[in-house]
Parts: C-alpha cells; structure tokens; sequence
C-alpha cells in the first residue's frame, strides 16, 4: 500500500474509532440521529451546502474539506484533505477490512467485463475457491444474489456487501470496474489481488469528454489501487493494452496473438457452437475449447486464464475449467420464440461491441441477419452515428428502434443513429421496441438470425426518467401466433 493511501486509511481508522458503531452517511437526505454526515461534493452539487440539513437530521459527526459555511458548535467537525477520497477509506474501516480476507479480482475495460466477471467467478469455484460476484447483472454474495443496480457499487455498498462475503466465507470476489466508480473514487481503499484490462474504445464520453480522461480512469485501477504486487493482465491486442504496459505497477501479464505477449493466444478456431485456441506461456500449452462464441470471447476467456495462471493457479485446472458449459445473461444469449429464425439477446451498446457480436452471428447466418438496436438517451452522443454504420455494416436487415431514452426524445436518439448509416442502405424505424421486436418475430423467415442489442439482461425500460417493465427476452417469448 502506497504511503498515500496509508495516510488516509489510518485518518479513516482513527475517526472511526473515536466515533465507533456511527453509521457514515454521504446523503444528507439519508442521515439519522448520530450518523457521520461526509460533505463529498458531486458533479452538480457543492456537498458543504448540505451541512446544515444533515446536522437538522441529527449527525453528529461532519468531515469536510477546505472551509465550513457555518461554525457549527454543536457537531464534531473533522476536516479533512479530500472528502470524497476518504468516503471509501471511512467504510473500509467500518467494516474492519474484508478485503483482506476476500480476495478482490478486477476487470476494466469497455467491453467484456461481464463475461470476464462471470468467467473468473466459475473458474475459481471450479478451482476450490468460494467467490462472490459483483457485475452489471446481479451481486453474489455467497447466500444471496439480487440485482445490480450499478456495475460498480457505491463505497459503502460495496465494503457492506464484501463483509458479508467474509461472514459467509467466501475467500474471493469477481468484479467489474467501471471507469465511473474509478473516477469516483468508489473504490479507492480497496485491495486489489489481480485486474485484467481488456480493452479501451469508444464510449461515456459524456461522463468523461475525452479518450485520455476516459483512459486515465481505467489506469487508476492498475496504477494506484492494486496492493502487494498485485497481478495485471493486460490485452497487448488493444493499443490503449500497449499504452497502459507502460504504466503499471506491479506483476504484468500481457495477453494477445502479437508475438511478444507472455500468454499468446495461437491456433484459434471459431464456430457456431464455440471456439477454440491455445494459450502457451513459458513453453506450456494449453488447449482451450469453450462454448463462447465469438472472437472477442477469446480474448475474454484468454484475459481470465492469464491472470489466473500468472496469479499461481494449476493451468492444468484452469484449461479444464474454461471447457465447462458457461452462459453470461443478455451475452450473445439464445431466446425462443415462435419465429423459424433463430434470435439472440444482447448487451452490445457501442460500435466497437456491435461489430464484435455481429460478425460472429454472421459467419454462422445462412440466411439474412437482422439486427434490432438502439441507443440510450442522456449518454455519450457521439457513439450513436458509428453505431448505425457498425450494425449497416453487418445486417441484411436492419430494425432501429428505443433503447432507454431516459429524458431525451426517443426521436431525436433515433435521428442520431441514422445519421451514421451510410446513403442507400436499407433501414426500418420502429421507434416503439415492442413493435419492433413483434416486427422481426413476424417477419424473419428460417435461416435468418436476429440480434437484439442494447439492453440484454436489463428488465426495465427508462422512459422519461420512468423506468417501465420491460425485458427483450420475456417480450420476444410472450409474441404468438395470432
């Protein structure tokens, strides 16, 4: 642990001791009588501004940084040098550390942290070790699974969730780390034992308005939070993979077909029901077959296996595991309907993920693939426009339709996305998704293969800022022949 993150877990240790069993609280809204009230400024929001109404509400305890508005006599007031920094240090203490006890494995990138996520949580209850899991689709706690709400928890969520892991003696934890939670300083005092980079493309400009922002966060999590030498695994396919190469702290593992990886991926095969490659490190081969489609899954599957091996794992066992029957929800996901043609549910929401899905679904298409997509409202505009010449690229034909509009016109997103799809090409708007999915359910003949990106998983459907049941898989499944 580096001396900075020292100093702000013994600050947090030593408040917490001194006002032991208080509960921290970073919403005024939320504070009860007795409560740590932390004034952690947002993006909109000064955080001081709402002293007084947690202090009306009953904390007794408010740290801060720079100057108070108010002297408040009757609540302990601790300053701090950055109270957003210790927000996640404050919790760790609370709750005495489990990440010492729960070994913490990360994956960063764009694309594929869910099936990363989802293949290290198998692969390591395959290999004897209990995981807990935290994903864009759910949270596994080791006796419970509930849905996400973030892919990344908040600090306090997150620490709450991992004692419990401890408690039900789970001694790892799978997760996603989103380039948000990174920038937050969600998870800063946590320890982490390995993180795999998978790629960098892209997307959340709107969160972060430039690639080099956007990349800065995604190193944090390789440069700054990982502890004891912990392990990198790191995609040298991807030219932000080369970049971070240069960056890293700790043990790194390259990954890739280039001819200087450590872990090279050779001998790839790809077909409808799997592929299949080998991955040699140090002259030992393995032979992986996996029922993942698609060559992105490679990499994926290829990123697990590296950290794991270069984490000290057998890769005998490791090479059995990835073998095993494996399905991430809304990942290239198989849904029945009544249609002759075949459909599948998934995640994809940018243009590098659209490419990656469809041209895997196109080389085992026999006749025409389809593609249901659209975008989601109050996010990175500008993937939009590369998104329908993405989906243009690969679909015969092409359904564009309502993501979740959140605030903004389904219309206006809609517009958005047409305007990337070159001149001639054939396209159907159906901004309605439900009719949009009854559309292709009716009309797609045997032999054709339809896709539906965007939401996968999800079960909701935000619309001005509602969000509305809603789920691609349960909709395509409910339409009959009428």
């Amino acid at each position: 642990m580096n001396e900075l993150r020292r100093q702000l877990l013994d600050e947090a240790q030593a408040i917490v001791r001194k006002f032991p069993g208080r509960n921290i609280v970073t919403d005024s809204r939320k504070v009860k009588k007795g409560d740590i009230f932390v004034a952690v400024s947002g993006v909109n929001v000064e955080g001081k501004e709402f002293i007084p109404d947690a202090v009306a509400n009953g904390a007794e305890v408010v740290i801060y940084s720079g100057t108070l508005p108010e002297v408040l006599p009757q609540v302990n007031c601790i300053e701090v040098s950055d109270s957003r920094q210790i927000v996640s240090y404050l919790y760790k203490a609370f709750y005495n550390s489990p990440d010492e006890k729960v070994k913490l494995y990360a994956v960063t990138g764009t694309n594929g942290k869910t099936t990363s996520a989802y293949l290290l949580n198998a692969i390591l209850q395959n290999c004897g070790v209990k995981c807990g899991l935290f994903s864009t689709v759910e949270y596994r706690t080791g006796k419970e699974n509930f849905s996400a709400t973030h892919t990344s928890p908040d600090a306090g969520q997150f620490f709450r969730l991992l004692n419990e892991m401890r408690e039900n003696g789970l001694t790892a934890c799978a997760m996603e780390s989103s380039s948000h939670s990174l920038a937050q300083h969600r998870l800063d005092a946590a320890d982490i034992a390995g993180a795999i980079f998978t790629n960098l493309t892209g997307d959340h400009l709107d969160f972060h308005k430039t690639m080099e922002n956007y990349f800065a966060a995604k190193v944090r999590l390789f440069t700054e939070l990982s502890a004891n030498n912990g392990v990198a695994a790191i995609n040298i396919d991807d030219p932000y993979g080369k970049k971070l190469m240069e960056k890293v702290n700790g043990h790194a593992a390259t990954f890739g077909v280039a001819p200087d990886a450590a872990y090279q991926i050779s001998d790839i095969s790809i077909g409808a029901d799997g592929t299949a490659f080998k991955l040699s490190h140090a002259g030992k081969i393995l032979d992986i077959s996996s029922n993942l489609s698609g060559a992105y899954n490679i990499h994926n599957l290829a990123g697990v296996l590296t950290l794991l091996w270069a984490s000290g794992f057998p890769p005998e066992i490791l090479g059995k595991s990835a073998a095993l029957p494996f399905q991430v929800p809304g990942r290239l996901e198989k849904v029945s309907t009544v249609s002759p043609a075949q459909f599948y549910i998934d995640f994809a929401h940018t243009d590098d993920a659209l490419r990656n899905v469809l041209s895997t679904v196109k080389a085992f298409t026999s006749g025409k693939l389809w593609v249901v997509f659209g975008a989601g409202g109050d996010r990175d505009r500008t993937k939009r426009p590369r998104m329908g010449k993405a989906a243009s690229e690969y679909a015969d034909i092409l359904v564009v339709t309502s993501d979740n509009p959140r605030s903004e016109v389904p219309e206006a997103i809609v517009a958005d996305i047409v305007s990337g799809i070159p001149e001639n090409s054939v396209y159907h708007v159906e901004v309605d998704r439900a009719k949009a999915l009854h559309y292709a359910v009716k009309n797609a003949a045997a032999g054709d293969v339809v896709v539906v990106a965007g939401k996968g998983h999800e079960n909701y459907q935000e619309i001005a800022g509602v969000k509305h049941p809603f789920s691609d898989r349960e909709v395509l499944m409910g339409i009959t022949n009428e």
